[in-house]
This record gives C-alpha cells, sequence and structure tokens, in this order.
C-alpha cells in the first residue's frame, strides 16, 4: 500500500503464472518482470503455483510410453520416434488421460477453491476493496495478466473482484489454457460488470506453432509433437478436443466441430 501510495496513479499488476510451471521458474520469470514493472511506475503482484506438475506429467508420460511400446533401449525408442507424428500423438494422449488428467482435473479445482470464503482470491479482493486513495484521491488502477493456466486462476478472481464492484482496467491473457466455455462464464458474463470486452486482450500462438511445438522429448526423439495446449485439449479435459480459449482454432469459424 505504501509504495502504490508513492506512485503519481495507484497503479497495480496481478499477474498469473501458469500453473505447469514449477516454482524456481516462477521465481525466476519474476526476478526478470517486476523490475520492468517498477520501472514503468507500475506495483507487481505475482500469484504463483507452489508445484510445478509438467516435470512429473512429462515423467509419467515418459514411463507409460516406455511400458506401453516396449522402449527399453536406443533402438527400440528410435522406431517409436520414427511412427507416424499423428498415430504417436494420439497413442500418447489415450495414455495421458488416464493417467495425467487427475493433476489437471486437482490443479483446476485448487483454482476454484481459491475463490472460497477466507481462501487466498477471496482474501485479495477483499482487502483491494479496502483500498483508500491517497491524498491525491487517485483511486486504485487495476490491471489482470495471466499465462496459460494462470487464466484460470484469474477466472474465478475476477468472480470476487465483481462481487466487491472494482472495476479492472485490462486483462491481458497469454495462451489461457482455459476452456472457451469457462472465458465465455467467467470472462464474459460474471465479470461483464467490472470488465469491457474492449478491455481483455488474448495473444495467441498460430495453429501452427501450437503443432510444432514439442512437449515431450526422449533425447532426440519426439514423444508428443504438439503443444501442451494441444494436450489438455486432447487428453486432459473431461471432453476430448475441448476447444481452448488459447487455441487459434478455437476463435476460426472454419474450424468449428472439425478435428483438432
Amino acid at each position: 500500500r505504501q509504495r502504490m501510495q508513492a506512485l503519481p496513479v495507484p497503479r497495480l499488476v496481478i499477474y498469473a503464472h501458469g500453473g505447469l510451471n514449477s516454482e524456481a521458474e516462477s521465481i525466476d520469470r519474476i526476478r526478470v518482470l517486476a523490475p520492468y514493472y517498477d520501472a514503468n511506475d507500475i506495483c507487481p503482484l505475482f500469484l504463483t503455483w507452489r508445484t510445478g506438475p509438467l516435470e512429473t506429467l512429462c515423467h509419467l508420460l515418459e514411463d507409460r510410453v516406455r511400458e506401453a511400446f516396449g522402449l527399453s533401449d536406443k533402438e527400440r525408442v528410435q522406431r517409436m520416434g520414427a511412427l507416424l507424428g499423428e498415430a504417436r500423438d494420439r497413442a500418447v494422449e489415450a495414455l495421458a488421460s488416464p493417467t495425467v488428467s487427475p493433476l489437471w482435473s486437482e490443479m483446476k479445482q485448487n483454482a476454484r477453491r481459491s475463490a472460497l470464503r477466507g481462501r487466498g482470491s477471496d482474501l485479495l479482493a477483499r482487502n483491494l476493496a479496502s483500498w483508500q486513495p491517497g491524498p491525491g484521491g487517485q483511486p486504485l488502477e487495476l490491471h489482470l495478466v495471466g499465462h496459460s493456466a494462470g487464466a484460470i486462476l484469474l477466472g474465478h478472481l475476477l468472480g470476487q473482484l465483481a462481487a466487491q464492484n472494482l472495476r479492472v482496467a485490462s486483462c491481458t491473457l497469454f495462451a489461457p489454457a482455459c476452456s472457451t466455455a469457462f472465458a465465455l462464464e467467467h470472462y464474459g458474463r460474471v465479470a461483464a460488470p467490472v470488465l469491457g470486452l474492449d478491455r481483455l486482450h488474448i495473444h495467441l500462438l498460430t495453429d501452427t506453432q501450437e503443432k510444432d511445438d514439442d512437449l515431450l522429448r526422449l533425447g532426440p526423439v519426439t514423444l508428443y509433437g504438439k503443444s501442451l495446449l494441444y494436450l489438455v485439449s486432447r487428453a486432459l479435459e473431461d471432453t476430448r478436443k475441448m476447444p481452448l480459449a488459447g487455441l487459434e482454432r478455437a476463435h476460426d469459424a472454419n474450424h468449428v466441430n472439425t478435428d483438432q
């Protein structure tokens, strides 16, 4: 509060990291980003997850792929990598669904629970609502930034901000890993009183870039040749090929109801 009251305009940005980053990686990113916010008279508040299940997810998938295809030596690993990419990816998705989707579901549940009364998002919104303008009488200028699964956390936070009637000056999402249904509900209907769609910005990779992102590799061999968002959409959500707000295809009417 003292830091913001010393600013010409009390600006606060809440940055929600992706939930599939390790805590150490999040801290490294904070060390890079925070000085830029400070240099531009913006007070940053970073929301980071205490665990990073992506590494665990990758190890689990690697183990399951080895077991399923008998990959116990270099030669057989190379044969696995030589499979047609789409067939290989579908096989990995089939293994990932029962194995690692519970991790994803738990992470989403934790984000939802953070908005319960007395939990993190609820307490944050209540504290922001108690902001008292400084001598200049300037109201709090609030900005939200979320990366990947951070969009899920911010979506639930928006409900608490709306309950406190806290206007959001802008919201920026980078490759949001939430479903389009979640985005329409939380960033549309729920947030409507405090966040206009003209102040919501979504940054995406192209579909080609998503398909060229080798999420899982074992040495030089690709085990899964698409991005994390593709794996989430095809294997980790409750419905296979769930449209995600961070996938370009979900914003293209030509791809609606087509195979991703």
